[in-house]
């Protein structure tokens, strides 16, 4: 049994490679897998089951940018209010459209039919109402000044009509073309109206996002405020409240000096900081991106989350029967909500789904915006219909398998697999034609050329317009040509101590005895996650040969103790081997050679002579070198007192060659000299004074 896929997560891509000896497969066999790819005639539902839809009948005759609206009349004529010219066009029972009525506007916006077959026809900017006959002569029957009108509805006789900024909705009379104030919400916007048999107002808002109910006695109040910033529609279906939201803009939400954010949920753009009429820092983060939802709200019992997309707005719903449909944009794509489950029906190239309606015959009829065209969705199934995946990146030049899938099939109803290669991400001429039909669900040998990228299509046909088969799953082998590792850094960490400085007498010193370990660390990368064995050669300056010091490492560290190798200056290689996860023969290396690095284990050498100066004064000098390093520290010590520094002759610690001099006031005893190098190697000398 398929497992079902909760759609709070509906536009996740959920593609999983998974390894067999060095193999990947793409394994698409749920609804977030199959959700990126472009239905034509087809659906998918919330298990992941691709079948035939129901037909999309384009209508021709129509030229317009958005579709804002359809109504049908009693007559069975149907009404389109269209943009960006302000058309209505009108389509008869031959499905025939021609022009009916310019508003002179922008766009016609919405459209309503009394029952005498009168038009009452609103336009978005100009907030025009306009009254046309059944046969196209039209007036201005009212005008709402620098107020836009977004949606309008019959009720007891009258028109309600829906504007903002504000948010304000009227009433206006029919007989009298007078216009009340009905409610004043405190919303920039009243988007739609939707109302009951008792006479009970719904209406959508934005800017807060809520969903508000007026009563007939005038009372107003907030049936749900949603977390959406608009809620586009609004409609009443079987006594239940559906609402799609549309909002595309980040919300800006004031942090309290008490609230800290989640470290597990980072803000996306930097938190900005505002100040307050009194002077004060506000600050915010800013949450992205939006997510849209579908609400099923029954008033005063539940709210249930139908769906949600980070990719989509909801424009328009239809509830016909025990269905829902779902509008949304900007990818132009049609859902179902029946028996608790959505499906995805159909998607069309236009971007938008803004409008549905149901006419008398039992079709349904959509309009869409850029470009504006008009539908019928069928209620039987297309003859057939094809499913094109997203592009499959296998992240290197690839070898295909054998493509499988696994169907239901039904009737006459018939399943064939296509695919096409490339190696951009973006199929275009260069990438190879659709092959011929794979027909064989136990495996197919794909014929498309080896490539990086792959794309599969799904064609489903059936003989009868009541039966469709249905393909569960696609499951696609690949094996990447192997790849080179990478060395992409290497680092070193001694564990030298040399000096440290006594803090409480910034002229003495304390010193341990050197460590001779050293370690190396590295940054490996192999693209296709191969596991990496890695070696660690050392090659002396001017020398020909690398030394092996360690290998079959799978850790990205190695220490060791100098004292195995002569002091000298070295280079360290690191090599990485991906054979832990290829055959031999097939596997790559790839290698890094260090910075220089001094290995040097041998102190410094000393020469030192004392001279008396005056009867206790005593001048002590001395010249200190080493092979390889620099010297760094020269200090004494007298009379077991603490270690003071000198300077050398030239004040600065530079070469590896340094002379010294100072003069110590003392009747007899012992001066300690000791010299450090850069290696932190010590070297102490006596010397009497007498």
């Amino acid at each position: 049994m398929k497992k079902c896929i909760c759609l709070l997560v509906l536009m996740m891509v959920c593609i999983i490679p998974a390894f067999s000896a060095g193999t990947f497969y793409w394994t698409l066999d749920n609804y977030q897998a199959f959700n990126k790819g472009k239905l034509n005639n087809l659906k998918l539902n919330e298990d992941g089951v691709i079948a035939l839809s129901s037909k999309l009948k384009k209508v021709s005759g129509m030229d317009a940018v958005f579709v804002w609206d359809i109504k049908e009349d009693s007559a069975g004529n149907v009404y389109l209010a269209t943009g960006n010219d302000g058309i209505v066009y009108k389509m008869d029972k031959n499905n025939k459209l021609s022009k009916f009525f310019e508003t002179g506007s922008v766009a016609a916006f919405r459209i309503l039919i009394a029952p005498d077959n009168t038009l009452y026809i609103v336009t978005l900017t100009k907030g025009i109402v306009y009254k046309v006959s059944p046969g196209g002569k039209g007036e201005v029957f009212y005008v709402l000044k620098d107020e836009s009108i977004w949606d309008m509805q019959f009720y007891r006789g009258n028109i309600l009509i829906a504007t903002g900024p504000p948010g304000v909705l009227y009433e206006l009379n029919l007989k009298t073309k007078e216009l009340k104030e009905k409610a004043l919400t405190k919303e920039s916007y009243i988007t739609s109206i939707a109302s009951d048999n008792k006479e009970n107002i719904y209406l959508g808002t934005s800017e807060k996002g809520a969903v508000y109910k007026l009563k007939p006695d005038g009372s107003l109040k907030v049936v749900y405020q949603i977390s959406q910033s608009e809620v586009h529609s609004v409609i009443l279906h079987d006594g239940i409240i559906y609402a799609g939201t549309s909002d595309k803009e980040s919300k800006l939400i004031k942090l309290d000096k008490q609230d800290k954010l989640d470290q597990n949920q980072k803000p996306q753009q930097t938190q900005s900081q505002n100040k307050n009429m009194f002077g004060d820092t506000d600050q915010f983060k800013k949450i992205s991106p939006v997510m849209n939802t579908v609400y099923e709200i029954k008033e005063d019992e539940y709210v249930n989350k139908i769906m949600e997309s980070q990719d989509s707005v909801f424009l328009s719903l239809l509830g016909d029967r025990g269905d829902l449909y779902i509008g949304s944009g900007d990818n132009g794509v049609i859902y179902r909500y029946r028996d608790r489950k959505v499906e995805k029906i159909g998607q069309v190239d236009d971007q938008q789904i803004l409008c549905f309606t149901r006419l008398k015959n039992g079709q349904i009829l959509l309009g869409t915006g850029n470009i504006g065209n008009l539908y019928f969705v069928d209620s039987y199934y297309a003859e057939d219909g094809n499913y094109v995946s997203d592009v499959l990146d296998a992240t290197g030049w690839a070898l295909w398998g054998n493509i499988q899938w696994d169907i239901k099939k039904a009737g006459d109803s018939s399943v064939s697999l296509q695919t096409r290669s490339g190696n951009v991400e973006i199929a275009d001429d260069t990438w190879s034609d659709w092959s011929g039909l794979y027909t064989d669900e136990n495996g197919s040998a794909i014929q498309s050329p080896s490539a990086r990228f792959l794309q599969f299509r799904i064609n489903i046909s059936s003989k009868n317009e009541k039966n469709t088969a249905e393909v569960n799953s696609v499951r696609i082998p690949y094996l990447i040509k192997n790849r080179r590792p990478d060395v992409l850094s290497i680092k070193f960490s001694d564990s030298r101590t040399g000096t440290k400085v006594d803090e409480k007498k910034d002229k003495t010193y304390k010193f341990d005895l050197k460590n001779f370990e050293l370690g190396l660390s590295w940054e490996a990368k192999d693209q296709d996650n191969d596991e990496l064995a890695c070696s660690v050669h050392a090659r002396r300056k001017n020398g020909s040969e690398w030394i092996l010091l360690a290998e079959k490492i799978k850790e990205k560290n190695y220490k060791f103790d100098t004292r195995i190798l002569p002091d000298g200056i070295y280079y360290f290689k690191i090599t990485a081997d991906d054979l832990p996860s290829n055959s031999t023969g097939n596997s790559l290396t790839g290698e890094m050679v260090s910075k220089a690095y001094i290995i040097d284990n041998t102190p410094p050498e000393i020469e030192v002579k004392c001279t008396k100066k005056d009867k206790d004064t005593y001048v002590i000098e001395g010249k200190v070198r080493d092979s390889l390093s620099i010297i760094s520290r020269i200090s004494f010590s007298a009379d077991t007192k603490d270690w003071t520094n000198i300077f050398p002759d030239d004040m600065i610690f530079d070469t590896v060659r340094e002379s010294f001099h100072f003069e110590y006031t003392l009747d007899s005893g012992i001066v300690i000299i000791s010299v450090e190098d850069a290696s932190g190697n010590i070297c102490t000398r006596n010397v009497p004074i007498k």
